[in-house]
């Protein structure tokens, strides 16, 4: 099936299931403001969740209209992510209306926000692999653009170390759903992110140092072939 259709089925599936769920399922008001420990401190009418029901079919008629691919693969991502959190809202708010709206309709900022940036970045090392040489998004530094050669194993490296970091980061996602310290676990995250980007800088310049060094001593090795042959 084509991606497109895919794309149109979810979105109106969305917009439907996230309509008739605002009209009959939610409760009046619903938890809007949280502390920085994630308790409910205001809420709001129900019918601000509507605006949820149109975002995701916005994000996929601009990214079907749009030829830019960066565009669309950011719309894309956009489109996957508020469908996720659609679920995620609509299923704790309406388990709410059967049981208390309060502790059951506190979705922990872990779940809807860091879970999917951890799933997202597992994609997209999984896809690094097979990144075409000085394509967008990739490993963009210096020293990868400078050859092919250099831009695969770079690759190669990015694709372990950020699959290997995304995975813990997605342990760490689950552990602050209970713990609930949103500024602590976005710290890990940075923290966690910014090593992993720095080791794959340190690697690609190792690599460009090796290279470096194998096409001097090919080139001298030339050089003196050539000097011979004359």
């Amino acid at each position: 099936m084509n991606n497109k259709i895919i794309f149109i089925i979810l979105a109106i599936t969305n917009f439907l299931a996230c309509t008739l769920s605002v009209i009959f399922l939610l409760p009046e008001s619903i938890p809007f403001l949280f502390n920085l420990r994630e308790i409910i401190v205001s809420q709001i009418s129900k019918w601000i969740m509507l605006i949820s029901t149109i975002l995701p079919t916005i994000f996929i008629i601009i990214a079907l209209l749009v030829k830019s691919k960066k565009t669309q693969f950011l719309l894309k991502t956009l489109f996957i992510w508020s469908i996720f959190d659609n679920i995620l809202y609509f299923c704790y708010f309406t388990l709410g209306t059967r049981l208390s709206v309060g502790e059951l309709s506190e979705i922990p900022i872990s779940i809807s926000i860091f879970m999917p940036i951890s799933v997202i970045l597992m994609i997209f090392s999984i896809k690094l692999k097979s990144r075409p040489y000085l394509s967008k998004p990739s490993i963009y530094f210096k020293v990868t653009r400078e050859t092919e050669f250099i831009w695969k194993q770079t690759h190669f490296y990015a694709r372990d170390t950020y699959f290997f970091t995304s995975f813990v980061l997605f342990i760490v996602s689950i552990v602050f759903s209970f713990i609930r310290f949103p500024l602590i676990e976005l710290l890990i995250y940075v923290l966690l992110l910014t090593i992993s980007t720095i080791l794959i800088y340190f690697y690609s310049r190792s690599i460009y140092k090796k290279y470096m060094e194998m096409k001097t001593k090919k080139d001298r090795l030339d050089s003196k072939n050539s000097s011979i042959n004359k």
